[in-house]
């Protein structure tokens, strides 16, 4: 089994396909994290969008989710607002994630 770690930095729109490949890599037996930051924190938010069940369903199968502090900050939302199984996170823990536990890492741009 494989550690994979999907970053996602775009808008809504193309996040639906990053989820499901994230879905499909999971099923072949793989550990998936996927690491939302810039717009891609759209993702994270709690609200009614076009990204929630997903994440939701993602979250349900075992994908575990971050996003990054300083981007959700800056697009004006906080810890309160988003899916509370998403864990909001630092560069430095992204690093770490990169690094030390993930065997690969994708980027969604």
């Amino acid at each position: 089994m494989k550690s994979i770690l999907i970053v996602i930095s775009n808008s809504q729109d193309n996040a639906i396909s990053s989820l499901q490949l994230a879905n499909s890599i999971q099923k072949q037996g793989n550990k998936v994290s996927i690491y939302l930051l810039q717009d891609g924190v759209f993702c994270s938010l709690a609200n009614e969008n076009i990204t929630k069940s997903v994440v939701e369903k993602a979250i349900a199968s075992g994908v575990e989710f971050y996003v990054l502090c300083d981007d959700l900050t800056l697009r004006g939302f906080s810890e309160r607002e988003i899916i509370p199984q998403v864990h909001v996170s630092s560069y430095s823990e992204l690093i770490d994630l990169m690094l030390e536990k993930c065997d690969f890492t994708i980027g969604v741009l």
